[in-house]
């Protein structure tokens, strides 16, 4: 027998998961293609210690992976010879790494950079081990490693500086596997490092480190860094998409927010209660002294109840007074599904969009010598926002409501011609035409609102990711610190998030419940104010 050539290749990771008789089989074909310009057109001999061939051909009905490996040996003529594998000694050698006996106490003789901290329970590395026994026995053939004191060293050179850079640090001090997290806390944790980023932690462990894969396992170290995940702003783009609201009758969903406080009226009031009607878009103004829930109560039965019926849907923030027992326990005996919005996402919140708007009218007319007046003018700017257009409906909320528009009590138009004739209330018939025309503009107003609703939408999601957290994943949330002089803390030095929780469900929408390591519930997060945290 004489070698004409040797030949070797890894296994994929599909591969790996084969069966020992599929894996020996796949070498033999391997094998037998690979020198397919000594064996084709001629018979030859396969010698293996396993019989794959001989049950690769004998196997009946052969379907899938196995019945194409047939069809790729069918070309050839061979016979198959078993040998015993303690016979088959040269392909079973070669299939081996050797490991001389003094690789190992070559390895031993690296010590800690930092001898402060020694290592203990060292871990083999073999490739370590392997380049180390390979440079020492034929130095000639690497010639960009060295040995020297005992270390191996490699040898990258850097052209940034030029003339000016160390020529010791081109040799760059090669690794074992049981120093490098050793090296990443010094390049990355101490102060002098400063926990900063992969661009500038991978430079100053380059400069004087090596070990293969040495970026990869920079990116995990950083990215799996308990202080920098909770001190560095997420630079990705925010999660959570917007997604269209499907709305269909007037007063069915009914949103509130408090706005304030304000510097206390003449009337002694201080906060501005806000009710608004998704679907016509009507806007209720009540001012109020201070914002309990009983308070609320009140105004939401005068208010909402007793002139428009009761709704099926209230969203409202997290705020105490929304949430309390009162304000739960009115909601379920009334049949009313009470939904709150994410922690600290106001916007959430369609009556926040409306708050603006009437922030805005209150800044135009208050006195600027005189801000306790801010309540004075609330009925004219609820007729305001009540008789407008507007942009997401193409009617007037007033309209929606009531089938007319509401006439100001200072029109040049009345005092210049006459009215133009109302409907007569007497001609019942009249009326219920109206009521029906109304009806059909309500469904005329279903079809706006959805396009509006889905053109937002498209905007908001060009800023945003689809991605979604699934349930038991951990994650960390953004910290709302405060500064405290009692307590001598500063919120611009704080964390900027806190955790981690647990995932413990996900809405559709993405929004998630959050619990604590204590089995305490978090309360509802969007997922803008959520990133995952990665374990060491």
């Amino acid at each position: 027998e004489r070698v004409i050539s040797y030949s070797s290749r890894s296994l994929s990771a599909a591969e790996r998961n084969y069966s020992v008789t599929e894996k020996e089989c796949l070498a033999v074909i391997f094998g037998i293609e690979k020198n397919r310009q000594y064996l084709e057109g001629s018979e030859f001999t396969v010698i293996t210690d396993h019989s794959c061939l001989k049950w690769l051909l004998e196997l009946k009905n052969p379907t899938g992976r196995l019945a194409r490996w047939t069809l790729r040996l069918q070309p050839y003529r061979y016979n198959v010879v078993y040998r015993k594998g303690k016979l088959n000694c040269v392909a079973d050698a070669l299939s081996r790494i050797p490991s001389p006996v003094n690789v190992a106490a070559v390895s031993s003789t690296v010590s800690p950079v930092n001898p402060s901290a020694p290592v203990t329970n060292p871990v083999k590395d073999d490739w370590y081990d392997q380049k180390f026994y390979r440079v020492r026995t034929s130095p000639e053939n690497h010639p960009e490693w060295k040995i020297e004191d005992s270390q191996l060293y490699y040898y990258r050179k850097s052209f940034l500086k030029g003339e000016l850079e160390d020529p010791s640090e081109d040799w760059k001090l090669v690794i074992p596997w049981n120093l490098r997290s050793q090296i990443l806390a010094e390049c990355h944790d101490v102060p002098q490092s400063g926990h900063l980023g992969v661009a500038k932690t991978h430079w100053r462990v380059g400069r004087l480190y090596y070990w293969p894969g040495m970026y990869q396992d920079i990116v995990r170290y950083i990215r799996r860094c308990d202080i920098c995940q909770r001190v560095k702003p997420s630079n990705t783009t925010p999660r959570g998409l917007m997604f269209p609201r499907y709305l269909t009758t007037p007063w069915n969903t009914v949103s509130a927010d408090i706005m304030g406080p304000f510097p206390r009226s003449s009337s002694g009031n201080k906060y501005l209660l806000v009710f608004e009607d998704l679907f016509t878009k009507w806007i209720e103004l009540v001012p109020i002294r201070s914002a309990t829930s009983s308070v609320i109560l009140t105004k939401f039965r005068a208010t909402i109840l007793n002139r428009f019926g009761t709704p099926s849907v209230l969203i409202t923030d997290n705020a105490s007074n929304f949430v309390s027992t009162a304000v739960r326990s009115l909601a379920q005996a009334c049949k009313i599904q009470h939904r709150t919005t994410p922690l600290y996402h106001c916007q959430a919140n369609p009556t926040e969009r409306a708050n603006r708007n009437i922030r805005q009218l209150i800044r135009t007319y208050v006195d600027q010598s005189r801000h306790t007046q801010w309540d004075l003018y609330m009925g004219e700017f609820q007729f305001a926002l009540n008789s407008a257009v507007h942009s997401s409906t193409k009617y007037s909320p007033a309209f929606l409501n009531f089938g007319r528009e509401l006439k100001p009590y200072r029109l040049l138009r009345s005092s210049v011609c006459d009215d133009p004739t109302p409907p007569d209330d007497s001609n019942s018939d009249e009326w219920a035409t109206r009521m029906k025309k109304l009806e059909e503009i309500h469904h005329l107003v279903e079809k706006h609102l959805l396009k509006a609703s889905t053109d937002q939408g498209h905007r908001y999601n060009l800023r945003r990711r689809p991605d979604k957290f699934r349930i038991g994943d951990k994650v960390l949330r953004v910290s709302y610190n405060l500064s405290s002089a009692e307590d001598r803390s500063a919120a611009k030095l704080c964390h900027k998030y806190e955790g981690p929780f647990t995932v413990l469900s996900v809405s559709p929408g993405g929004t998630c419940k959050l619990q604590d390591s204590r089995g305490k519930d978090a309360g509802l997060w969007h997922p803008a104010k959520l990133k995952p945290y990665f374990t060491n």
